[in-house]
């Protein structure tokens, strides 16, 4: 079942599903310049006699009438743990680690699928949502205690950094105080260039990024299929997933606060 709503505020047209769409109709709605809102998880986009023609045809004609009606956030960017849509987005998911963490695997993949569909005019393999499932898998064990210890942190996953032709840390931790990067390799074996990568997302995020001014920024590079190893190379942390939570724990001295990640 699905319905649509207008939202006269916005000029928009909204799709409200009460279960993942098929693959043809998200084919449709990729293909109509609908985008998937996550903060509200909706389809969205720009009001017209074409998008509503659509919305009916998939909710059925009497769903605008017979639908609960959403509540309506006057100033959505004043609550900082709310995701803004981005007509031009430079990642694939964003929240805060709390949601995160009550999001499951097939609701997050559906929602990197999106994203990188939205903000990447790149092919998407099944070797790369499988590199994704494996860094999810690893993120749900690490970070609930975490986030128990620094309850204040957003996620980002697969930022594409300014003026970089689509570079990409895999993940991103970010608070008003701190940045930690996250690069993730499914290896038993660290090579020399997954060093020099992340250390160059550090120095890009770090000497170049408006926004990291005044805060820490960290790496950590974690192979997911090594066990017991942790230790400090060209000024990052290079770990196994079973360490990683040591090094997301020494990277947050004191306080960690809520930012705008919108922001």
């Amino acid at each position: 079942m699905a319905y649509y709503e207008l939202n006269e505020e916005r000029n928009g047209v909204e799709i409200y599903f009460d279960s993942i769409p098929s693959d043809e109709i998200r084919a449709e709605l990729r293909e109509g310049g609908w985008r998937w809102f996550k903060a509200k998880k909706c389809w969205y986009t720009r009001q017209s006699d074409e998008a509503i023609a659509f919305a009916k045809r998939v909710c059925g004609d009497t769903s605008a009438t017979s639908a609960p009606k959403m509540k309506q956030t006057s100033n959505p960017a004043s609550n900082m743990g709310y995701i803004m849509p981005e007509m031009n987005k430079r990642y694939c998911y964003a929240d805060t680690v709390t949601n995160f963490l009550e999001t499951q695997e097939s609701e997050w993949v559906y929602e990197m699928r999106s994203g990188f569909s939205e903000a990447y005019m790149l092919a998407l393999g099944e070797v790369q949502v499988g590199v994704w499932k494996d860094g999810y898998r690893v993120l749900k064990r690490v970070l609930p205690k975490f986030n128990q210890e620094h309850p204040n942190f957003h996620i980002v996953f697969e930022y594409s950094l300014p003026y970089e032709s689509g570079r990409r840390p895999d993940v991103l931790l970010i608070s008003n105080e701190y940045v930690i990067i996250l690069e993730f390799k499914k290896k038993n074996v660290i090579l020399l260039a997954d060093i020099d990568q992340t250390v160059a997302y550090a120095r890009d995020i770090k000497e170049y990024h408006y926004e990291t001014r005044g805060r820490s920024v960290s790496a950590v590079l974690v192979a997911t299929e090594m066990t017991g190893e942790y230790y400090n190379d060209k000024g990052i942390s290079i770990c196994s997933a079973d360490r990683l939570y040591e090094a997301l724990d020494e990277s947050v001295i004191g306080n960690a606060t809520l930012c705008d990640i919108n922001q």
